[in-house]
């Protein structure tokens, strides 16, 4: 089964020996294996450039990728400085073809993002999860523009976000298929790592139920009611609270469904 959810940086890794031909790997320690020779992605415009076209992985207009690194300056302007920086990814000559129009660049390359969504796509979640390494771009932002760091960070919480929603749906499919201490244990990764998501909790309380321990759901449920009313004067939402009190209610007897797939399915 895929190892539980890390907590951060020190979940970080370069990947193992290299295929043939280029392959980008965006999380973890970012980089590229280029004939079975590994590259390092350093802090500095170059590698931020190519990283984000592959991320793209489809056409970028010149004057967004010239506004991500020189917003300060008029368009014109950045425009040449992007010109510039671009005979210095040239420079590299690993790089291969870099696709260019006179408004638009892209750089279709395997990357560890493209196998995750397509293993994902073909229902192998776990085989997804592995795909990723760590966080997206890691040690990548260095002295970058506010422009730079905004994006990484817009990226890197929609790859976390997918990530959580792909182990929901893993834990979904333990649950369903009667592997409850498995699923249990990937959702209290799950919890450790962000204290307040209550999907995670819920999905949670059905399986330890599910799996005869009502108690242990309710000791959860505890917790995450005081740390949420505690640290942020709410209290969970009216489905959580229900399963608590039929929890509390039937006891042992209680059998709930497996968790819910993904936000879309949890009850509001």
């Amino acid at each position: 089964m895929v190892a539980p959810l890390d907590d951060g940086r020190a979940g970080a890794t370069r990947p193992g020996p290299g295929p043939s031909g280029l392959r980008v790997q965006l999380t973890g320690v970012p980089g590229a294996w280029v004939e079975g020779r590994w590259i390092d992605f350093r802090a500095d415009r170059r590698f931020l450039l190519l990283a984000r076209l592959a991320l793209a992985d489809d056409w970028v207009g010149r004057e967004r990728l010239a506004d991500l690194f020189w917003q300060e300056t008029s368009t014109d302007k950045a425009l040449v400085n992007l010109r510039q920086l671009l005979k210095r990814v040239a420079a590299l000559e690993w790089v291969g073809a870099l696709e260019r129009q006179e408004d638009r660049l892209r750089w279709t390359v395997a990357t560890d993002v493209k196998e995750m969504e397509r293993a994902a796509a073909r229902g192998d979640v776990e085989a997804a999860l592995l795909c990723v390494r760590g966080p997206l771009l890691d040690g990548m932002d260095g002295d970058v523009s506010p422009q730079v760091a905004t994006w990484l960070a817009c990226e890197r919480e929609r790859l976390a976000e997918r990530c959580r929603n792909l182990r929901l749906d893993l834990a979904t499919r333990l649950a369903r298929s009667g592997q409850h201490s498995p699923a249990a244990a990937l959702l209290e990764a799950m919890m450790r790592a962000d204290a307040y998501d209550e999907e995670a909790t819920f999905a949670y309380m059905q399986v330890v139920v599910a799996s005869g321990r009502p108690l242990k759901a309710l000791r959860a449920y505890q917790r995450f009611s005081r740390r949420l009313n505690e640290d942020l004067g709410l209290e969970p939402c009216r489905c959580t609270r229900l399963l608590a009190e039929e929890i509390r209610r039937e006891g042992a007897a209680a059998r709930p469904g497996p968790p819910p797939v993904g936000r879309a399915a949890f009850p509001a």
